[in-house]
């Protein structure tokens, strides 16, 4: 078991968390984020609710 089963936090939290995981990976580069996930920036910044800067 890995300790917290996978069901218990929603898909869309989930998502989130990665998404955000991978902006401090790009150390808040979002295009370097964007393409690591193989999403867009526009995507990256609705999933986060941010606005483009």
């Amino acid at each position: 078991a890995t300790g917290m089963a996978a069901h218990s936090v929603p898909l869309k939290d989930m998502e989130t968390a990665l998404i955000r995981q991978a902006v401090d990976d790009a150390r808040g580069n979002v295009m370097e984020a964007a393409r690591a996930l193989g999403i867009s920036r526009a995507t990256v910044y609705r999933k986060l609710g941010r606005r483009p800067a």
